[in-house]
Order: structure tokens, then sequence, then C-alpha cells
């Protein structure tokens, strides 16, 4: 089974010793966001068993209404939705709610595909009990089985586009003999979202618990070597699962983004945000057959974000168009005829503007003896064709 490296996350949650700040928050902002698209259901959500975190949801073999999201050009689609104890307290901003926070809910995300460097995505949104707080209709539905729908998970997450999330990556360990480490893409709202407490109460009777909820349960939980716990719990350091222990760890670690959830707006400030070209490290195609001597440029893969392809495969495949339908960059017989039918135009038009006056001139002056006429007709014709030549060259070196 392969291993994390040392330096790696290798739990859930990451729980702080420090104190967070806007400032310190804003030291590691690196946007990034995602398109989201929310599947809804009329029938209220459930637990999939009284004791268990998991809700049914969109989650299950054949259901074809599910909440899907494309990151890094690549489909992700959700496969678990739990609420558990409070796992990231110490990340809520302002610190003085923190003690609000009793659960979260928790939802992650899957992808099949071979290339990317995160196989799952998950976001920890903090609830935060308060009286008398409107509730988002999702976890209504939760505690209110005759409770109206529409009923979604968008509303579970902060109603602001421009809301912060911090994120961090945890490492599985490989699941098999010879299986490569995956990794966890962590997203933790650092705002969380408002429930009544009196809901939020109902919520977790009807698991028939009494004081908190569980822990994060994933099938990939035993894959996670650093363990898996309760994180904001009291517990001494060395305890938990996963620490931060000063700002430098958190700046080498965390970073955080305030474009998450704005993906209509930040592809409307950067509409190139489909086709450009996104530069990945060689390691994160250890599984994929390329050529070396083309697709690896300095250490790095070029992508061609729009088509998912490697960009020497995007060149290689048009060139071999051009090639099929005779296009090249060379010379040939259309573009030759293409500027010599310009310099023709333009020796046709110097002779109409010059020539035809000129013969005009020396009629009318009375000065039209052979020798003369002679001379002018080849004096204009001759600067004609140099006039004309120069336009050839000129359109050449244009095209």
């Amino acid at each position: 089974m392969a291993s994390c490296s040392p330096g790696a996350i290798k739990s859930f949650p990451l729980d702080l010793a420090i104190t967070v700040t806007d400032t310190l928050y804003d030291s590691v902002d690196e946007p990034i966001t995602m398109d989201i698209q929310w599947a809804t259901r009329s029938t209220p959500p459930m637990f999939i068993s009284p004791t268990t975190n998991c809700i049914t949801d969109e989650v299950g073999a054949g259901n074809t209404n599910l909440t899907t999201l494309r990151f890094m050009n690549n489909n992700y689609t959700i496969s678990t939705v739990q609420i558990i104890k409070a796992s990231h307290k110490n990340w809520i901003l302002p610190n003085s709610i923190q003690s609000s926070n009793f659960e979260d809910i928790v939802i992650t995300f899957s992808t099949t595909s071979a290339t990317t460097p995160y196989n799952y995505l998950t976001f920890v949104i903090p609830i935060l009990r308060f009286a008398g707080a409107s509730d988002p209709s999702y976890l209504k539905g939760l505690s209110d089985r005759n409770s109206n729908g529409p009923f979604s998970l968008q509303s579970c997450f902060p109603t602001d586009p421009r809301a912060r999330f911090a994120r961090y990556v945890t490492c599985l360990a490989g699941y098999s003999s010879g299986a490569p480490t995956q990794n966890v893409y962590i997203f933790v709202s650092t705002s969380g979202i408002q429930a009544n407490q009196a809901t939020m109460l109902k919520i977790l009777e009807s698991t028939g618990r009494s004081d908190t909820f569980g822990i994060y349960n994933t099938p990939f939980t035993n894959r996670l070597t650093g363990g898996s716990g309760s994180g904001a719990s009291g517990a001494a350091p060395g305890s938990r699962p996963g620490f931060i222990q000063n700002i430098a760890d958190f700046s080498n670690k965390v970073q955080t983004t305030t474009q998450l959830l704005n993906y209509a707006g930040f592809k409307a400030l950067y509409p190139s945000v489909d086709t450009n070209i996104r530069q990945d490290d060689t390691s994160a195609y250890q599984c994929v057959p390329i050529d070396p001597d083309s697709a690896i440029v300095d250490g790095k893969i070029n992508v061609d974000l729009k088509s998912g392809e490697v960009l020497s495969d995007v060149l290689d495949k048009r060139n071999q168009l051009r090639s099929a339908n005779s296009v090249s960059a060379g010379m040939t017989p259309g573009r030759v005829e293409k500027y010599l039918g310009t310099a023709l135009g333009i020796v046709l038009l110097i002779i109409l503007l010059f020539t035809i006056p000129w013969l005009v001139m020396v009629i009318s002056s009375g000065d039209n003896n052979e020798e003369n006429v002679y001379t002018g007709l080849t004096y204009n014709i001759l600067i004609a064709l140099i006039m004309g030549f120069i336009g050839f060259i000129i359109g050449a070196m244009l095209n």
C-alpha cells in the first residue's frame, strides 16, 4: 500500500493552534472557482437510518437527479451527505460565533477521472445555532417530513457568491497493494450558515442521539493514516487527528478563495477561463501515456482547458487536419494567384492613373512625335511593373 509523504496532511479534520483573522486568510488568498449544477427534489431528505450521519439526498445507484460539479476540467458527482459533530470550529469568523457551531453538514464529491490530482472534493459547512434564525429549506425538510419543497443542498451553502472558503489537501494511502495515494480537497466555509437551534435539536433527536452527531465517516476513512476525529474538541494538540502549529505551517498548507461559488461572475471577468492553458506538474500524470519529447516543456505539461487534452496532442491533430486538406504555410498555387492578381491590379491602376492622362497631355501639347511617345510609354510601364512587383512582395509578407 502506497504511503503519503511525511509532510503531507493525512487526516480529517485539520485543527488550528492559532487564532484566524481576516488578515491571515487574505494573506493566503488564491482565487479558484467551480461550476456547480444543483439538483432539487420535491420530497424532504432523510437519514439512511436513525443512527447514521448519512442523508439519502440525491445519492443512490441509478438515481439521475444528481448534483454535479466541474472543477479543473473534471466532472464530479455527489457521493455522500452527512451531518457530523463540529469539525472546523476554529476556522469560523468572527471568532465570537465559534461557540454557536455544534455540527457541520459535509458534502463529498468524487470523480472517476484518472488524471485529476484530486479524487474527492469535500465541502464542510459549519451550522451555527441561533434562536429565531431562518432555517435553510434543506435542514427544515430534515426536521419536518411534512414541510414543502423544493429541497436542494444549495440552501446549505452561503448565499453570498463571494463567501470565503479555506482549503487544504488531505492525502489518502493507497487502497490496496500497489495502488497509488489519492487526494481529498477539503473546502471549509469560514462563515457557515445559520439555523434555528430548535430545528437542529429536532434533527439530532431524529437520529436517536441526545448529545452530538457522530464524526465524519466515508468509504475512505480507513485510508486517513493520520486519523479521523472530532477536530476542535478541546483535546490536547497531540491527540487530535490533524494540527496546524503556527502561522508558517498555516501559510504552507492552507489557501483561501472568495470565488468558489462565483463561477458566473468570475467567468464574466475572465472569459478565457475556459480556453486558456493550464500547466500541470508531471507528477499529476504518473499513469497517463504521453510523449515526453513533445508534451513536457520545462518540467510542465500544457493542457488545453477547453478540451482537457494535452496541448501537444491538440496541435498534432490540427496539423493532421491541415495536411489532409492541403493547407500549409507555404506558397501554394492559390496563394500565388492571389498575390499575382493583386500585383496586376496595381499595374493596371498605375496605367489608368498616369499613362492615359500623360497621353492626353502629349497629344494636346502637339509634342507627340513617335520618339517622345515611345519613351514616355516605356517609362510609365516600367514604373507600373516595379510598383506591381513591390505590391506582390508586400502582400506575400503580410500574409
